[in-house]
């Protein structure tokens, strides 16, 4: 079974197509796929699926799809699993074409970063492969969909930079414009792609259609933002005027030194995985991590005051270093209250014990409910 989101959402099973049915089922099986080996609460599905203002049948319907979906997966139907209080596709990374795409995606910047290439340049290629047109393509205009298509987008443009830098540092500069232009027609705003392509353009001798990429770029960043070029890419242009012989050795070496991720979030919340980056809260962890010694800590404050970022990028990861005695054994759970709190409260217990959960009824509000876990 192989489950494609990297272009139109198809699932394949022995290289045939499924039927996935009618939009709002293939909508709810594209989020269960998102949010992959996670239960997903039926109210949770509704609001992804209907918006702000579903029918009043809709968490039924949810139902009768997700059992039509389990038809349409024949042998494999089995991978939808009801579990309170909504449902969990169970799927191996390896059945998703995106996230085998991203892994070979960091397998090449790895390689470049490590002076490899031409093994860069196969494993990006071998990623590419993989895409088939705009993410998740069916829903576009899906508010459900739209970080993920973000963020495979920006996976995209990284595959097509680690080919063309590799391209450019084994002195095969002209083979990387072809991509790079369709880089920039994606981004004509993106100052990366235009600076590779000023590179290879200027690598391959052709100084001015290297010039014309800066002024096309200054133009439409002017119109666009009424912004000038950085620093960093006027310094190109001019040693392009130049003919600076160091450029050329500045093209085969063009892996960015940025680091990869951008650490500052905005008004994005941090996660375990931006821990590296988040600081200036030790004192309030510190505290907290006091606080557990005594097997209970709240952490209140106003909505936007960094709450859940302090607790997940700030205090988890110190206890899985042990900054509690035993911490490091402890198993750490997540959840989010939403329209059934007590339900969700279960479901993150099941998840911590390895138990299982009673389906969720629907019509229940919440407001009375019986411990599930096993």
């Amino acid at each position: 079974m192989e489950f494609r989101i990297l272009g139109p959402f198809e699932v394949l099973d022995d290289g045939a197509s499924v039927d996935l049915g009618a939009p709002k089922q293939r909508a709810v099986l594209a989020v269960l796929l998102l949010h992959a080996n996670e239960v997903v609460p039926t109210d949770r599905l509704v609001d992804l699926v209907w918006g702000e203002d579903p029918p009043r049948t809709a968490a039924h319907s949810v139902q009768i799809y997700v059992s039509d979906l389990r038809k349409a997966l024949g042998g494999n139907g089995e991978m939808i699993v009801t579990r309170r209080p909504g449902y969990a596709l169970e799927v191996d990374a390896d059945h998703l074409d995106a996230c085998r795409f991203e892994r070979l995606v960091d397998e090449a910047r790895a390689a470049l970063r490590d002076g490899d290439q031409e093994d860069a340049a196969s494993i990006a290629e071998r990623a590419l492969g993989f895409w088939h047109g705009p993410p998740l393509a069916d829903f576009v205009y899906d508010e459900f969909a739209q970080r993920e298509i973000q963020r495979l987008e920006e996976l995209h443009e990284r595959a097509v930079a680690t080919v063309c830098e590799a391209y450019l540092a084994s002195g095969r500069p002209l083979d990387a414009v072809p991509m790079l232009r369709d880089a920039v027609r994606r981004d004509p705003l993106g100052e990366d792609q235009r600076r590779l392509l000023m590179l290879a353009l200027y690598a391959g001798g052709r100084q001015p259609d290297a010039l014309r990429e800066f002024r096309d770029y200054r133009d439409v960043l002017a119109e666009e933002t009424g912004l000038d070029p950085s620093p960093g890419l006027l310094r190109i242009e001019e040693q392009i005027l130049l003919r600076d012989s160091s450029l050329l050795e500045a093209a085969e070496d063009s892996t960015p030194r940025r680091a990869e991720r951008n650490p500052y979030k905005g008004l994005q919340e941090f996660n375990e995985a931006d821990a590296g980056y988040f600081f200036g809260r030790d004192e309030l962890v510190d505290r907290l991590l006091a606080a557990c010694s005594a097997r209970l800590a709240s952490v209140v404050g106003p909505s936007g005051s960094g709450k859940s970022s302090v607790v997940r990028a700030g205090l988890v990861p110190r206890l899985r270093e042990a900054g509690v005695a035993g911490s490091e054994r402890w198993t750490i759970v997540t959840m989010l209250p939403g329209r059934y709190p007590f339900a969700e409260f279960d479901a993150a217990m099941a998840r911590a014990t390895g138990g299982s959960c009673e389906p969720c009824d629907p019509s229940d509000d919440g407001s009375i409910t019986r411990s599930a876990v096993r």
